[in-house]
């Protein structure tokens, strides 16, 4: 039979109304050292005197609640100790674990399918366009892009693009840049290149990953530096597509490419 619960022992009184709760097949007397040496194995000790009233908590399998309290009126006189049946290793409940770090990836960035709907040089600064995109919301995105050296206005006007759409929005010399447009360039940054979604693809549709499904962020924080960390594996292929890890950057009409620069760095 189950052995008498330690808290129990050294109140014969109260261990005789309730030890058939427990399954105890019997109740002894126990003088205050065995209690003590009972107390040795428990994690939590509760020493009382007199009249009292208590809560005492113990675990029992088999119950409805691993968490069970009990009041008692200690009234057995000379009764000078009381030991909580909490044992060592279920006195505290397990400590949840932390969940794993995981590093972020691109499925962290809202990428749009956009489309350039104006664009005009910035008039303070002389690298910079300023550009409205379509990208699926009820009004044109303003951006900033320095891609004057690059890509000429006539060409980037109405041209489809890739809009990294969830960005904090930040001042570009005096104009607020809600997003950034995605190009590929070479290792010295001399040559850039618009990141082109197929023909047949729509504004506002979100570039996948295939293996990097999940929400975006509604907006990037920048101290947690989510950019920083993903965009070192976007790249182009040897064949030009834009991809995140090898995975090409899809739209429902397929893959997205730069127009010529192949093994380049986007961004």
């Amino acid at each position: 039979m189950p052995k008498t619960p330690a808290f129990l022992l050294g109140f014969p009184q109260v261990a005789a109304a309730t030890a058939h709760q427990f399954g105890c097949a019997s109740v002894r007397r126990s003088s205050p050292p065995a209690v003590a040496k009972a107390a040795a194995s428990l994690s939590k000790v509760r020493f009382v005197s007199g009249q009292a009233s208590t809560v005492f908590r113990t675990r029992k399998s088999g119950l409805p609640s691993d968490d069970l309290r009990f009041l008692f009126n200690l009234r057995a006189e000379g009764a000078t100790e009381a030991v909580e049946t909490v044992p060592a290793e279920s006195a505290k409940p397990p400590k949840a674990e932390a969940p794993a770090f995981k590093e972020p990836d691109v499925s962290r960035l809202n990428l749009r399918v956009g489309k350039v709907v104006k664009a005009w040089k910035h008039p303070d600064a002389d690298s910079l366009y300023c550009e409205e995109i379509d990208v699926g919301e009820e009004e044109p995105r303003l951006i900033c892009s320095g891609l004057v050296q690059f890509v000429p206005i006539e060409e980037f006007e109405g041209s489809m693009v890739v809009v990294l759409a969830n960005l904090k929005a930040r001042n570009m010399r005096g104009v607020k840049s809600n997003g950034m447009v995605l190009a590929a360039s070479n290792a010295d940054h001399t040559q850039v290149e618009l990141i082109i979604p197929p023909e047949g693809s729509q504004p506002g549709e979100r570039v996948s990953f295939e293996g990097f499904e999940g929400d975006a962020d509604a907006t990037l924080n920048p101290k947690k530096k989510v950019w920083e960390a993903v965009q070192p594996d976007l790249k182009t292929d040897s064949h030009g597509v834009a991809t995140y890890k090898g995975v090409p950057f899809m739209t429902s009409a397929g893959p997205c490419t730069a127009k010529s620069l192949t093994n380049s760095s986007i961004g």
